[in-house]
């Protein structure tokens, strides 16, 4: 089929009407049909969130100045890693619900959804006092290197960061909810609408020169507003979904967190890797000094949104495909979702090794942002280690299988960040960072493919014994 007939195919799949799933065949179409919408829509929204990400620097960054914007790009790794407090409940839920969407139970779902919310709404009361009393107690600028005329604005900045991540953690688990049951068009466009208002506040910052935790709250607040109304109209349409007092129940949280707890140490071992390099730069090298590095990550992620796109949806049509003993079609998505990764994410990085600096150049206007060519290599390297991260990611979460993940997941990028933490006194920044990627996403990628052929030498054979 020609690249016209497949681009026709795809079109007519994305706008197709939903297919009858008492059948096989219905059940792979109706399958693939929810992923081409998730990913059409999710295209839309990585694509939004990246031009944000670009729009934002030549705006902010001459406004605030490098020492200002290291402070904001600084402080959002660090309050990232409150992620975990919900202790992997919102993982467990997506798991739960996925079960649930596959063998259409329509009767347990509402008290997943209101005993996790419960539970993480709490949570988040909680930790917001302590980590506010703990701000108040501490000078920021004592763990972040920046003078002492900002040290003012770094607490300031510090608990309005704190305060809209601790809004929009009840807004995560209703992302959650909505990808279980494969409505990634919905999550999606929510995101569009809420990082388009998010840049709009920009501007209306920078015109009527708001300080850094003004524009910081409204930047980073208005994706989760959009997120609690399409959760609302959402859980309107399917009442069985609807949160209720009386279906809080500590028996569905212990079922959740079986799951959970595993899905959380993935999932700190992948935020360390993320955000652990930006922290540990900024504390070693000082918040101007990294702005070359955040920068880079920002054209980085325009290969991360790709992969992303394509490969974020499989994690729930995985989950719904062993619920329906679809082995074949897990078998070849995973071959596929391979290929897509190495086809993204080697070209790009060659073109982004070579035509980094000047790309910075043009787009930060400032000396001080420009990249050195070390720190583009390593840099490129990370992207494609975390491209087949992504793809052997999706496919292990969709079949529940954190174990692993949990343990080495884990382990590989506290190694990398706790070596590059400690090269740091000796040796430049491109060298840690490269220590902290071969050792935290290199060692993973190499077990995650271990485990994903292992298993899927288990699904074959069990296949082939039914």
């Amino acid at each position: 089929m020609s690249f016209i007939g497949k681009t026709k195919s795809l079109v007519t799949l994305i706008c197709s009407k939903p297919y009858d799933i008492s059948t096989k065949e219905g059940q792979r179409n109706e399958r693939a049909r929810r992923i081409a919408q998730t990913a059409a829509m999710g295209t839309l929204a990585k694509i939004i969130n990246v031009l944000a990400g670009l729009i934002t620097v030549p705006l902010t960054l001459p406004y605030f100045g490098a020492e200002k914007f290291g402070i904001w790009m600084a402080l959002t790794g660090f309050v990232v890693f409150l992620s975990f407090a919900d202790f992997g409940m919102s993982i467990g839920l997506q798991s739960s619900l996925t079960k649930c969407f596959g063998s259409n139970n329509k009767a347990k779902p509402s008290y997943y959804i209101s005993s996790s919310l419960f539970l993480i709404t709490l949570i988040s009361c909680v930790i917001m006092i302590i980590s506010y009393l703990i701000i108040q107690a501490i000078d920021i600028s004592s763990l972040i290197d920046v003078s002492k005329d900002l040290a003012s604005t770094a607490n300031a900045t510090a608990v309005t960061i704190l305060l809209v991540f601790i809004l929009g953690v009840p807004a995560g688990l209703f992302l959650r909810v909505f990808i279980a049951y494969q409505e990634g068009v919905t999550a999606n466009a929510t995101l569009v609408i809420g990082r388009l208002l998010g840049l709009v506040s920009v501007f209306f910052c920078v015109y009527l020169e708001q300080s850094l935790p003004v524009m910081v709250f409204l930047y980073t607040i208005m994706p989760s507003v959009i997120v609690y109304i399409a959760a609302f109209r959402f859980i309107k349409q399917k009442a069985y979904l609807a949160p209720r007092f009386t279906k809080i129940s500590f028996e569905y949280v212990k079922d959740m967190s079986k799951v959970g707890f595993q899905g959380l140490r993935a999932q700190i071992g992948a935020t360390v890797m993320t955000n652990g390099p930006l922290m540990v730069l900024a504390v070693s090298f000082g918040a101007k000094a990294i702005v070359p590095f955040v920068l880079s990550q920002r054209i980085l992620s325009v290969l991360i949104m790709a992969i992303g796109v394509f490969l974020e949806p499989l994690w729930p049509a995985y989950g719904e495909a062993i619920e329906r003993n679809d082995v074949e079609w897990i078998k070849n998505t995973l071959r596929k979702s391979l290929l897509l990764a190495l086809l993204l994410s080697v070209p790009f990085a060659f073109l982004f090794v070579f035509s980094g600096q000047q790309l910075v150049s043009w787009w930060a206007n400032s000396v001080d942002a420009i990249p050195s060519k070390e720190l583009l290599i390593v840099c490129g390297i990370w992207g494609v280690l975390q491209s087949f991260n992504s793809a052997f990611s999706m496919f292990l979460n969709g079949l529940n299988c954190f174990l692993g993940q949990a343990y080495y997941g884990l382990i590989f990028p506290l190694l990398g960040v706790f070596f590059g933490l400690w090269l740091s006194d000796s040796y430049s920044l491109p060298f840690c960072f490269l220590v902290m990627v071969v050792l935290g996403d290199g060692l993973k990628v190499m077990m995650l493919s271990i485990e994903s052929y292992l298993k899927i030498r288990h699904l074959t054979k069990n296949h082939a014994l039914v």
